[in-house]
């Protein structure tokens, strides 16, 4: 990406911690322990608040005032560390110790890129650093990652080595510009299967609102008396200095999945309008003595099908027999179809161990 800094690090582990994660992330690649207690204000102590008093200036080791004498700019909770950019060496501002190991967690919520953006350097270029811009495509890219074969339920994956040596950057690079295509590596079959990741940006944004519109957690956050500190919010996803270009895609592979008609109305019923451009078709079609759904979708329709399914859904504790038989049913269906769409993707294959 013109201009673009170098990613500090590989952020490979970034997917499972965004998704189903329980450590606190203080670096792509670096964790440390969960703490049961991540700060314990004093309620004697006298707190500044820093109101950006010293956003901008030039960071050292030795920078005073101290932190601690500060609240931090992400929480209730009383600062430890000056936080700065490592682009431009400009601090942002003071940072408890959870927030400060969350960096990941900041471009998912609006606080948290406004404190990117304290950086004059980050303000006046339009953007905050790669590897933030990186995080904010990680759990969407995740579900994607996240694949099917017929001989399991669900495998997980990772991006096939040697496919490009510019790792996330890449990623975000491409997903940018229009369209993203990588090879990815199941880690979960003994005989390791390659396939082909392929999704256009418009797609990945369908899938990006869903996630966020269904609140899905993300993973990796630390302790907090209070309770979830970070939730999904609808923040930028690009900036200005990436230029979409035509981009040359293969047609996305459309599968059809019919829902039994007792969970297919009440999953119709519960759908909401942010599903409106998720699906090709969705039609009732008669078979037999009843109807059933018929959705008609390629993979990143069906994944937001699968997520819905699979959160929070209100309710469901009152289903009767025949709707808990029909998610299951959909369930299974869904899987094996995602499964044949990444069969008929050119260029999967199974590779000798």
């Amino acid at each position: 990406m013109p201009g673009e800094p170098e990613i500090l690090a590989e952020p490979d582990d970034l997917v499972p911690l965004l998704i189903s994660g329980s450590t606190v992330v203080s670096g792509f690649g670096e964790t440390a322990p969960v703490t049961t207690s991540p700060n314990s204000p004093d309620p004697a102590r006298s707190l500044r608040s820093h109101e950006g008093a010293f956003a901008g200036a030039v960071y050292k080791t030795r920078f005073r005032p101290l932190a601690r004498e500060f609240g931090c700019d992400l929480c209730p909770d009383p600062a430890a560390f000056w936080d700065h950019c490592h682009d431009h060496g400009s601090i942002r501002g003071p940072l408890c110790r959870s927030c400060n190991g969350s960096e990941f967690l900041w471009p998912h919520a609006d606080r948290g890129v406004g404190h990117l953006m304290a950086c004059p350097g980050c303000r006046e270029r339009g953007y905050p650093p790669s590897r933030n811009r990186v995080g904010r495509i990680v759990p969407t890219l995740g579900l994607l990652l996240d694949h099917f074969h017929t001989s399991r339920t669900g495998c997980s994956g990772r991006w096939a080595e040697g496919a490009d040596r510019e790792g996330w950057a890449g990623r975000l690079r491409d997903l940018s510009a229009g369209h993203l295509l990588a090879r990815v590596t199941c880690a979960d079959e003994p005989r390791e299967a390659h396939f082909l990741l392929s999704v256009s940006r418009e797609r990945f944004e369908v899938l990006d609102r869903i996630r966020v519109a269904l609140g899905v957690p993300l993973g990796g956050q630390p302790y907090c008396p209070e309770g979830v500190r970070w939730t999904p919010a609808p923040t930028p996803l690009w900036y200005s200095d990436v230029l979409r270009v035509p981009a040359v895609r293969p047609e996305a592979e459309m599968a059809t999945v019919a829902v039994p008609g007792s969970y297919g109305r009440l999953l119709e019923a519960s759908l909401g309008p942010v599903f409106d451009d998720a699906f090709e078709d969705l039609r009732w079609l008669r078979r037999g003595r009843s109807g059933v759904l018929q959705v008609t979708s390629d993979a990143v329709g069906l994944r937001a099908l699968l997520l819905f399914m699979t959160s929070g859904w209100a309710g469901r504790s009152q289903w009767e027999a025949r709707e808990r038989n029909g998610h299951a049913t959909t369930f299974e269906r869904i899987g094996q179809a995602l499964a044949d769409l990444q069969a008929a993707l050119p260029l999967a294959q199974r590779l000798s161990p």
